[in-house]
Parts: structure tokens; sequence; C-alpha cells
């Protein structure tokens, strides 16, 4: 993805953008933790990975950084 042309291919159809120049739209990043708990549920698959796997599309597809909160995006504190 990217520049690193030989990182593996994501499994799901959801790219996360770090680049040098975001001009638009959202940068999805996680703690360690949330990477683990997503590793666990990569592994196990099923409906838990699948709710995931929608919510950060839904996260990514975003513009810009949500102004309020709305049924699927609540602020976590």
């Amino acid at each position: 993805m990217g520049g690193d042309r030989g990182a593996p291919r994501s499994l799901y159809a959801f790219d996360v953008v770090l680049t040098w120049a975001h001009t638009t739209g959202v940068i999805v990043d996680w703690t360690d933790e949330f990477d683990r708990w997503l590793t666990q549920a990569e592994k196990e698959g099923g409906r838990r990975l699948a709710v995931a796997v929608a919510l950060l599309q839904a996260l990514g597809d975003l513009p810009a950084k949500p102004a309020e909160e709305s049924a699927t995006f609540k602020r976590v504190r």
C-alpha cells in the first residue's frame, strides 16, 4: 500500500492513511491494545470481526472528523 510496495495486502477493503501530506479525510490510528484485540478477532472471525471491520471502514470513509455524535459514531472518553 502506498509507498511501501513490499507490504502484504490487507485482508479487508480498509486502508489506513498515514502519509506525509494529509489534506482531507480522517486518519485512522489505534492503540497497541486495540491492535491485539483486532488480531484476536481476526483469528476467531465471525460477527465481531465483521462489525469491527465495517465500523473501521465507515470511519475511514468519513471526509473529516465528525463534529457531532451520530447513530454510528459516539465520542469516546
